[in-house]
């Protein structure tokens, strides 16, 4: 599988890489509110553009559920989004350095779309998903939305990819 960024039938041209395909999977989301899908689109661009080691981009948990509390509710649900990157072979864990770099990304996609609707809750982690229970890739796996992938996801999570086509 190519680059994908699943929202709309638009084109991304990303440096360092072939034309990213802006595919309708935000758009497969109707419950989620333009504010909200823009947000999580600008943050997997910044990403996307900034760390040749992301791997994927999955929305997760209520919103991927389509069980979230509306945004009427005095406490309405955010949005999970979890970003995957390619594991370093030799120590399996981000350096400090990566992670502020990665959080700087991620602050660069939120800092022009303040006003939306729907906090944004970015989780990253190593695409060997070593980090993670079986019970929190289950659920990943079960429920997730495949929203941008370089390459094939790992095995644990390949039943996403397949759903997601």
């Amino acid at each position: 599988m190519g680059e994908q960024l699943i929202e709309s039938a638009d084109t991304l041209n990303l440096p360092g890489a072939s034309q990213t395909t802006l595919l309708p999977a935000l758009s497969a989301v109707p419950w989620l509110d333009a504010e909200s899908a823009a947000l999580v689109t600008g943050i997997v661009e910044s990403v996307v553009t900034r760390h040749a080691d992301l791997s994927a981009a999955i929305l997760f948990g209520s919103v991927a559920r389509h069980e979230e509390r509306p945004l009427d509710d005095p406490a309405p649900s955010d949005v999970d989004l979890l970003l995957l990157f390619d594991s370093d072979p030799m120590t399996k864990r981000m350096s400090l350095d990566r992670r502020l770099a990665i959080s700087h990304s991620i602050g660069l996609g939120m800092d022009r779309r303040l006003h939306a609707p729907r906090e944004v809750n970015v989780v990253t982690g190593m695409s060997d998903l070593s980090d993670w229970s079986d019970e929190f890739v289950g659920s990943v796996t079960h429920d997730g939305i495949l929203l941008w992938a370089r390459g094939a996801l790992p095995s644990r999570l390949a039943r996403l990819e397949l759903r997601n086509h």
